[in-house]
């Protein structure tokens, strides 16, 4: 294979005659397998060909080209051939010799990915080889395929930019593992060219244009000076000389018309344009148009005022060229301002290509154009570059005018641009609106004209601008807004979410959270962009973990406190800690009468004001609220991380743990909107319904204003008879908005921002859709307000030195680490999105069954529901016979309800009786033993005797208590007549 050329004849024989080539970029054309299997099948060479126009043309139809052999090739229906290696050059983009090269590494015909290599020998030198380690030699020849480097670059022009074409070259270097002298000869074959750049015989700057390491692209050989300048002295050898005499003639001049025409003379023979390139291949291209070039060893390294003022002297115009990737556009606006007389020529992106970046890229766009007509369009854009002093004066005239292209270029390298926002939005039909905005390293800010005009008032006051040019900007119409409009607009991506991602933004840079950690970096990192009223107002840094969640041997999800002074999660711990009156109130007894108990009591609590594992509670106790707090911070991370999952959409439920007496015991004060708080001091764009509302379920304006920009929808405060189903498709859909001067509008599912709400109430209808939709953190009662049932007000304030969470006295330490906390919680929500970490679910299930039979319904329970007793006080000391375990015909339990609860509390049969079961789950009782059920497994039924003597077969209930002896005895006692199976139908 080391012996093939590199060349598209071998290419060709080794391609199937080229066709392997061909079905490499066009098999997916529509048509193009008819078209292989019948050359006179159409088929469509490009996705916007309005039908198939092209043919396969095969290579036994004697169509020679110049390298002497058949080949096949597409004819476009106009006339035109396409070759295979024509067909991968647009296809790549690429110029020829590098898609060659591509080609060869394709389809292997590089040897196994050596044949793109130079020819390498190392030696080892001994100590009588005097030669320094800066010693080389580079061995020249005549200059071959220049048109690596570009179409028009000639052997004469390489030569005169000191470029040439090399054989080998040599060197002595120090092998770092032998720490001895070793001598390399480096050789160019034709497959693997080497160029260089040798200004002076001290050293050279080498150039592989085909090597595969970027860092072996480039490469240096002896002392390389620390700048300098490629074809400055060329240029200031070829002008200035004449230039210098023509200054001295000028001098010595000693009338005016002599001085004129002297002057006359020296300006028409200065350099009409200079231009300062990006790089040798640009600056080699340039030249090649017929232009004078410089350029330097690397982007960043640009020209300075030495260099500057040296090329004023003897050019009339200097231009700068940069590259349009992102680096490029910084360096060029770097230049653009400290030189704001100097012109830069920007590239039109759409001649560039895809992945196109520089000038060589805008001279394939023109490579079927023959040298003068890409000579008259690069002067075109000579013609159309711009500068950022946006101002001039009017020699005869001595008039000051704003130029607006100038002053439009000016503010757009000052970061101003025109933005449309997203119209979805907004009516259809309507004008489009904008804003003007400012970027500062992606950091969006809205600016109105004005602002734009005192900005530009206030550069040219630091300028040093004479007087009249800032009255100038203070008087001119061009900062009106609709002469703005005509400024560059913009599109911008203020995405700072991934599916596995989340980002913040805080004053001193911004923190991307993953599974594996918390990543800090400054904002010139940023890829995206981020308005300014998004951004924290506090700094960020590094903190040490402040808790390590892990699984115990059995399993269970645990929490480790590493850290104990981050008063948000301590405040969470509390929250969490459902054991507490066994902790602070048990141990103590009477303590509110008993100064010796007492003082003991708070001496336990201050050692132990934030501990959820305390020594007197149980293992179990102490798993339980570890899970709680677990819960808190995994359903934090959801709310925190704006990427939704389809099979993972939940509606936060923060309610209370402690199960409630009575419906007026609706609780509250346990800290659980202190929660959603912290949250907002992180999203601090949520959109918030009032849960106590009325109309809520009538207001058809409820989410008027609400778009994708809100970072959650938090309901506060849900009302006890306001059913969550509401809110139902809002978690698992799009979200319909109606606002009240705008057409209706949705927001799609992936848009909008999560939800999260608190109540004071359980859920009333708990069924599998309710289960599937809500993730419930409930807070125990740890906070509280003094009543009959609890002995002292706990307030969040008091465990804090009596300050609140989030005031003026926190400093910035105790705020980076709430913020780092929370970044905590989404980090652990990304790690545990297979492990959803539910908080236990005991006193949770109580209390969405205490409010779906509702208080009416259990204090009926309470009085109807007893055991049968004998009467003390009567004679004959009578039995009365109780409701429990007896068998009790429906129709009767229900009546007795209503009765008691009157029209407005009746349920239909269906809830009544869904109401029972869960009183009896409630009580540990058995609702319809099964051993009494009929056929059907469902119902208890057993004929009846009305008062009119009608005998039916009715439905029962049977409540059984959980006395095994009674409920052993009634089972003898029942007669085998009297079981349901053996009914007579």
């Amino acid at each position: 294979m080391g012996n093939y050329k590199f060349n598209v004849e071998t290419l060709y024989e080794k391609t199937d005659n080229g066709l392997d080539i061909i079905k490499k970029y066009l098999d997916n054309c529509d048509g193009f397998g008819k078209a292989l299997e019948n050359d006179k099948n159409a088929f469509r060479y490009r996705d916007t060909d309005k039908s198939a126009s092209c043919y396969l043309v095969k290579n036994d139809k004697g169509l020679k080209g110049s390298i002497g052999v058949n080949y096949w090739r597409v004819k476009d229906f106009g006339g035109d051939f396409f070759t295979p290696i024509g067909i991968a050059m647009e296809q790549s983009g690429l110029d020829f010799y590098p898609c060659l090269k591509m080609l060869y590494e394709w389809f292997n015909l590089d040897g196994n990915n050596t044949f793109f290599t130079a020819t390498v020998e190392i030696t080892t030198i001994d100590d009588k080889d005097k030669r320094p380690l800066d010693w080389f030699n580079v061995v020249t020849k005549e200059h071959t395929q220049l048109d690596i480097i570009g179409t028009y670059v000639t052997p004469e022009l390489a030569k005169e930019y000191d470029f040439l074409s090399v054989e080998y070259y040599e060197k002595i270097f120090v092998n770092k593992k032998t720490n001895q002298k070793n001598h390399i000869k480096v050789s160019a074959t034709e497959s693997f060219p080497i160029f260089c750049y040798m200004p002076e015989k001290t050293w050279c700057k080498t150039y592989a244009p085909f090597s595969k390491d970027k860092k072996f692209k480039h490469g240096y050989l002896g002392k390389k000076p620390v700048r300098h300048v490629y074809g400055l002295q060329r240029v200031i050898q070829k002008y200035n000389a004449k230039i210098d005499d023509f200054n001295s003639q000028i001098k010595k001049s000693k009338d005016d018309k002599t001085t004129g025409r002297l002057i006359d003379e020296r300006d028409a023979y200065r350099i009409p344009n200079c231009i300062v390139a990006s790089g040798g291949s640009d600056g080699l291209n340039v030249a090649s148009l017929g232009y004078d070039v410089i350029w330097y060893n690397s982007e960043g390294e640009q020209i300075n005022y030495t260099e500057y003022n040296q090329l004023k002297e003897i050019c009339k115009n200097i231009y700068n060229l940069p590259d349009l990737d992102e680096s490029g556009v910084k360096y060029g606006y770097e230049v653009a301002e400290k030189f704001w007389n100097m012109k830069s020529i920007w590239l039109p992106k759409e001649k560039l290509g895809t992945s196109g970046k520089d000038f060589r890229d805008w001279m394939k766009f023109y490579k079927k154009a023959d040298l003068s007509a890409v000579k008259f369009q690069f002067g075109n854009l000579l013609t159309g570059a711009l500068k950022m002093k946006f101002f001039e004066k009017n020699e005869k005239s001595k008039r000051w005018s704003v130029k607006t292209s100038y002053l439009h270029y000016f503010l757009k390298i000052k970061g101003f641009h025109l933005y449309y926002p997203e119209k979805k939005y907004t009516e259809k039909t309507g004008v489009q609106e904008f804003i003007f905005i400012r970027i500062n390293e992606h950091i969006v800010e809205q600016y109105f004209p004005n602002d734009i005009r005192k900005f530009s008032e206030m550069y040219l006051i630091e300028k040093g601008q004479p007087i009249e040019v800032i009255d100038l900007v203070k008087n001119t119409e061009q900062f009106n807004e609709p002469k703005l409009l005509s400024m560059d607009k913009i599109v911008l991506d203020f995405k700072n979410f991934t599916e596995e991602t989340q980002t913040f933004f805080y004053k001193n840079q911004f923190a991307t959270i993953s599974k594996d950690g918390i990543e800090l970096k400054p904002y010139k990192d940023l890829k995206n962009f981020v308005w300014d009223y998004r951004i924290v107002n506090k700094t960020i840094f590094a903190e040490k973990a402040s808790f390590r969640h892990y699984k115990d041997d059995n399993c269970n999800d645990r929490v480790e406190i590493l850290q104990k002074d981050c008063d948000f999660m301590n405040y969470l711990i509390n929250g969490s800690r459902m054991s507490w009156r066994k902790e602070l109130e048990e141990p103590f007894g009477d303590f509110a009468n008993n100064k010796e108990l007492k003082e003991a009591k708070q001496k336990y609590h201050n050692e132990n004001r934030f501990n959820l594992s305390a020594e007197c509670l149980t293992e179990n106790e102490r798993l339980i609220q570890e899970k709680h707090f677990l819960n808190k911070c995994f359903g934090i991370g959801y709310l925190l991380h704006r990427y939704k999952i389809e099979s993972f959409a939940k509606f936060i439920y923060i309610m209370d743990d402690a199960p409630k007496e009575s419906e007026e015991d609706s609780n509250g004060r346990s800290g659980k909107s202190v929660l959603l708080n912290g949250i907002d001091k992180l999203l601090n764009n949520h959109y918030y319904i009032n849960g106590k509302s009325k109309n809520i379920t009538t207001n058809s304006h409820l989410l008027d204003g609400f778009t994708k920009e809100n970072d959650y929808l938090r309901i506060e405060d849900i009302d006890q008879y306001l059913g969550v189903e509401f809110f139902y498709n809002w978690v698992t859909g799009p979200i319909s908005v109606n606002p009240k001067t705008k057409k209706p509008y949705n927001v799609e599912f992936h848009d909008a921002g999560k939800m999260a709400a608190t109540s004071n109430f359980g859920i009333g209808k708990i069924n599998q859709s309710t289960l599937g939709r809500l993730f419930f953190i409930s807070f125990s009662d740890y906070y509280h307000v003094k009543t009959d049932k609890y002995n002292e007000e706990r307030k969040i304030s008091h465990d804090f030195n009596n300050k609140d969470l989030f005031s003026s006295y926190w400093d910035e330490k105790q705020w980076n680490k709430f913020y780092y906390f929370l970044m905590e919680c989404c980090q652990l929500y990304l790690s545990n999105r297979d492990n959803e970490l539910q908080a236990p679910q005991t006193n949770i299930h109580l209390t969405n069954i205490q409010a779906s039979m509702g208080e009416n319904f259990m204090n009926w329970c309470d009085s109807y529901f007893t055991h049968s007793m004998i009467d003390e006080d009567s004679e004959t000391k009578e039995v009365v016979n109780g409701t429990l375990n007896q068998f009790l015909l429906r129709d009767d339990v229900q009546k007795a309800y209503t009765l008691h609860a009157g029209e407005k509390y009746k349920k239909t049969a269906t809830n009544f009786k869904r109401s029972l079961q869960e009183y009896c789950k409630m009580k540990t009782w058995t609702f319809n033993p099964v051993e009494y059920l009929s056929a059907d497994k469902k119902t208890i039924k057993k004929p009846h005797t009305n008062e009119k003597g009608k005998r039916n077969i009715l439905e029962f209930f049977y409540v059984r208590t959980n006395d095994i002896e009674v409920a052993i005895q009634e089972q003898k006692e029942l007669k085998l007549g009297d079981r349901p199976d053996d009914l007579p139908f």
